[in-house]
């Protein structure tokens, strides 16, 4: 995401938090292909959290 401008903090915490507000961002520049993959990536991320340690 660096490439796009978008860089943020080391951590999965971080990452969870910040996430959809990259995806909602327009302005960051993200194409919507790679906008299609992120959303892909944190319905995974979701799906692990919650095989993990249940649903929210």
């Amino acid at each position: 995401m660096a490439e796009y401008g978008v860089v943020l903090p080391i951590g999965s915490q971080v990452l969870r938090q910040m996430l959809p507000h990259v995806l909602e961002n327009t302005e960051e520049g993200l194409t919507d292909y790679f906008k299609q993959l992120l959303r892909r990536q944190q319905v995974r991320l979701i799906s692990l959290d919650e095989e993990l340690f249940g649903p929210h």
